[in-house]
């Protein structure tokens, strides 16, 4: 993979920095005593180190992606794409950092997503081809409706890796006679059109880090499609990074409730709870979401 290229390379060893842990713990030195844990073959002790420098730092790009690399070396690729997303998220024009996640979509046989990040990586630097294998990118698909990115905070709340489209609504069969339902209308497409536009609202105020303002657009965003998990999930994401960690738990829970194997929305409530004292909540979620990540 491309990680060298994003992380840059650290020459002090990990009992180094581990003194200089002890002395002043920081984000920061987290993140490079995961990346010597790294150099060493050592790629649960780099998730940890990233883990906790994410807890300091909920925004801090390198330790998103060392931790992918450590994912991706315990062949937790699925993992390392939320990773990667939370890093796009927050750096949107590092070329280097689509490269990463085309090979952690390759990884994970989602060639369409990997397809569209090599031609996302070139598009952003032509010169990035000589990293590539040289073979000409094939046309990237139509976007979706809704499409997905999320920034991680805090051992991730990222709402990253895209997740499964919004699930469509069938038409109602013919009512039973003894039995007459009312099928609810499917929604139309100037009301879908107005959520995804809070929701595209919603994630560059994210990025801009005016949490309140991104809460405020996934509120209108919500109001339009009341049924849609990736609505929740982003208002979560921004509750969480707004310190809302009971807000952000609360709009996990309805993301879970509308899909079940939500996996970033897992991740993220587990941190979530984490942050607002609920332990043994945060460990049942980190043990799904290990369930979740082995999916196919």
């Amino acid at each position: 993979m491309l990680f060298a290229a994003v992380t840059g390379c650290y020459a002090q060893n990990v009992s180094t920095l581990s003194a200089e842990i002890q002395r002043a713990p920081s984000a920061t030195l987290y993140a490079e005593r995961a990346a010597a844990f790294l150099a060493a073959g050592d790629a649960r002790g780099a998730l940890a180190d990233t883990d906790r420098a994410l807890d300091k730092d909920a925004l801090n790009v390198k330790a998103l992606v060392l931790r992918a690399q450590a994912n991706s070396k315990l062949n937790r690729f699925s993992a390392a794409v939320t990773d990667l997303s939370g890093a796009i998220a927050l750096s949107p024009t590092d070329a280097a950092l689509y490269v990463a996640r085309s090979e952690a979509y390759t990884a994970i046989g989602d060639q369409p997503r990997a397809l569209a990040d090599r031609n996302e990586a070139l598009r952003l630097d032509p010169n990035i081809a000589a990293t590539l294998d040289r073979k000409p990118a094939a046309p990237a698909p139509a976007p979706e409706q809704v499409a997905v990115v999320a920034p991680p905070p805090a051992r991730e709340p990222t709402l990253i890796t895209p997740p499964p489209a919004a699930p469509k609504v069938q038409p109602a069969k013919a009512p039973a006679a003894t039995a007459p339902a009312v099928a609810a209308p499917a929604p139309s497409a100037t009301v879908d059109a107005s959520a995804d536009a809070h929701y595209q609202r919603a994630k560059t105020l994210i990025n801009d880090r005016k949490y309140v303002e991104a809460i405020a657009a996934m509120d209108e965003a919500i109001k339009a499609q009341p049924k849609n998990a990736i609505y929740f999930n982003t208002r979560g994401y921004a509750r969480y990074l707004a310190k809302d960690v009971k807000g952000a738990v609360k709009d996990y829970d309805e993301a879970i409730k509308l899909n079940p194997d939500y996996l970033n929305a897992t991740h993220n409530r587990s941190l979530a709870r984490r942050a607002a004292g609920d332990i043994p909540g945060a460990d049942a979620d980190k043990l799904r979401e290990a369930e979740l990540s082995k999916k196919p």
